[in-house]
């Protein structure tokens, strides 16, 4: 059968969505096609899957399935492009979403020219920089962050010529630092509350953007420079986003825009 699906782009970071709210979806069916659905050539194109679903805890819930198929536990930009989705087609009718998520249920709203601001359940949880990892022919010094989902983030020079597939790659894939794989995420300080990142997604290799990626960015510049930093523009390949400390809470805004919508035989 044919299912309904949109592509929605988040500063690049673009999936392939399928809801449930106006049609019944063979849910386990589609996690299985997803490195075929997320498949630049033959496929649809994207970074995964992202299910938008009825939910008993929540307005909606959000299960993320990365390019490779493997199940992600939080995304900041498919978050972002689910409430779009989710108010672009009216399917549910509030001003302020709530999202459930495998980290957490998460609040967000749209607001003008489509920037959708949210507040993640916690504010991202960064450790000392006191450990090192060897990648290739260096050894770096990373944070281990939490921010629902895992993070490895590390101080460069700059970022736009470096290698981050080189490195990425077998950082992502270091399992006796990060059993279940780590997303890694190479920074540049351009100034108090500005850096520049790229990123090597976990299941997906580098992205235009990652919006948990940024938030961890973020809160390591932030414990680097002092928390009298209340907020970080956070230069990525696909476009800005913006975070933003207010007491314990912690929010992130920017962009999500439709690609385009079709249908798929699953």
């Amino acid at each position: 059968m044919k299912y309904r699906f949109h592509k929605l782009q988040a500063l690049g970071n673009d999936y392939v969505y399928f809801e449930n709210f106006s049609q019944e979806l063979p849910i386990e069916k589609i996690i299985e096609k997803t490195p075929q659905i997320s498949e630049r050539r033959f496929g649809v194109g994207s970074d995964g899957v992202i299910l938008v679903l009825q939910s008993n805890e929540a307005d909606a819930q959000m299960r993320i399935f990365n390019a490779d198929g493997s199940e992600a536990e939080m995304c900041g930009n498919g978050l972002r492009s689910s409430i779009r989705l989710l108010k672009a087609l009216s399917l549910v009718k509030k001003d302020k979403l709530k999202v459930d998520t495998l980290s957490g249920i998460m609040e967000g709203e749209v607001g003008e020219n489509n920037q959708i601001k949210v507040k993640l359940a916690f504010p991202p949880r960064v450790g000392e920089r006191t450990e090192r990892v060897n990648s290739e022919d260096k050894e770096f010094d990373f944070f281990r962050v939490d921010v629902g989902n895992p993070h490895a983030v590390i101080e460069v020079e700059k970022t736009q010529n470096f290698p981050v597939e080189k490195y990425g790659r077998p950082i992502e894939n270091n399992l006796n630092l990060f059993p279940e794989r780590t997303n890694v995420e190479f920074i540049e300080h351009i100034k108090e509350g500005e850096i520049n990142m790229r990123v090597w997604e976990r299941g997906s290799g580098e992205t235009l953007a990652c919006g948990t990626g940024a938030a961890a960015s973020a809160a390591v510049h932030r414990k680097i420079k002092g928390k009298s930093i209340d907020q970080v523009l956070v230069h990525l390949r696909g476009g800005d986003l913006s975070f933003s400390w207010q007491g314990e809470e912690f929010f992130m805004e920017g962009p999500a825009e439709f690609a385009f919508s079709g249908e798929v035989e699953i």
